[in-house]
């Protein structure tokens, strides 16, 4: 069972969840619906450093891309941030974002973006959201 903290960032605009253990399908999917039922943010990154995911399946993955594909919609313009460091994390999340991805890519999309580490994550916010307020 993972423990699942979310923090919030007034000055990125982001929610921040961290996900700690293992990780069912259950509460990622708890996680997402939850995000969305709540106030909306411009950037959400999760952070899966200390989360053992090798138990979610392929079919899992592709499920919570499609969740986030089509409640994603009202974000479009904004971004998921996905903070992966091993290599089993990083492929997961590489598949995760070939399957939430549009085909065609649109330029007001929801993005997803993997980073290694949080400080790179944080630091691609901090210049994307500088460049946008110009």
């Amino acid at each position: 069972m993972a423990e699942v903290k979310c923090a919030h960032s007034d000055e990125f605009d982001a929610d921040i969840y961290t996900f700690e253990g293992e990780l069912s399908y259950k509460e990622a999917h708890d996680a997402v619906t939850g995000y969305y039922k709540g106030k909306l943010t411009k950037y959400v990154v999760a952070d899966f450093s200390k989360a053992k995911v090798d138990k979610l399946t392929h079919w899992e993955i592709r499920h919570l891309a499609e969740l986030i594909q089509d409640l994603g919609k009202v974000r479009a313009g904004c971004a998921d941030i996905l903070i992966a460091p091993g290599p089993l994390l990083y492929g997961l999340a590489r598949i995760y974002s070939a399957y939430v991805q549009p085909f065609k890519h649109e330029r007001d999309a929801l993005k997803t973006l993997i980073f290694r580490d949080i400080k790179d994550a944080m630091s691609f916010i901090d210049v994307d959201s500088a460049g946008k307020n110009k």
